[in-house]
C-alpha cells in the first residue's frame, strides 16, 4: 500500500505542470529528495513492526543502557517520527523502571 501511495504522488507531480513542485530542482537534487521521500513513506509500513521490535529487544538485552539504545535508534531518523508520543511514553516508562 505504501508503495502505491508514494508512486501515485510522484505520478501526479509529473503528469501536470501545475502540480510539479520539483520542476526547479536539478536532477541530482530531485533524485535525492525522491529517495528520501520514498524511504520515509516505506518506514511507516507496519509489516516491519515485529522485526523492528525484535531488534530493539535484542539491543536492550545486549547493551544494558538506555542511552546506547537511544543513540542507536537514531541510526534511522524516521523511526522517531513514526510516533514521537509513543517514543517518549516508552522512554518515561523505562526511566521509571530504573
Amino acid at each position: 500500500m505504501e508503495n502505491h501511495h508514494i508512486a501515485a504522488s510522484f505520478l501526479v507531480t509529473v503528469s501536470d505542470e501545475k502540480f510539479d513542485v520539483f520542476e526547479k530542482l536539478e536532477k541530482d537534487e530531485y533524485r535525492k529528495i525522491r529517495e528520501r521521500m520514498i524511504s520515509m513513506v516505506l518506514a511507516t509500513d507496519m509489516s516491519f513492526h515485529f522485526s523492528d521490535m525484535a531488534k530493539l529487544k535484542a539491543r536492550l538485552a545486549s547493551s544494558g543502557t538506555f542511552l546506547s539504545i537511544l543513540l542507536k535508534s537514531f541510526e534511522n531518523p524516521l523511526k522517531f517520527f513514526e510516533n514521537p508520543l509513543k517514543f517518549f511514553e516508552n522512554s518515561l516508562k523505562f526511566f521509571k523502571i530504573l
